[in-house]
């Protein structure tokens, strides 16, 4: 039982010690790199592509108003 205890608990440091930290485009570019591209760039293109303006029907066109022949 403490074998297993003590293993899952060597196991859990080990994966949280490993976990990558993620990193700003500010630090990245502190160190010189270049910036990382966007994460969400697929996601707004593919959302950008299926909206479609809505078609308007043409404006009526305006009433005849009554001119004043006197």
């Amino acid at each position: 039982m403490r074998l297993t205890l003590l293993g899952s608990l060597v196991l859990f440091v080990v994966a949280a010690a490993a976990a990558p930290i993620p990193e700003t485009n500010a630090q990245r570019l502190a160190r010189g790199l270049p910036p990382m591209p966007p994460a969400n760039a697929a996601r707004a293109f593919n959302e950008e592509k299926r909206h479609y303006p809505s078609k308007r029907a043409p404006a009526p066109e305006p009433a005849p108003t009554p001119s004043n022949f006197a």
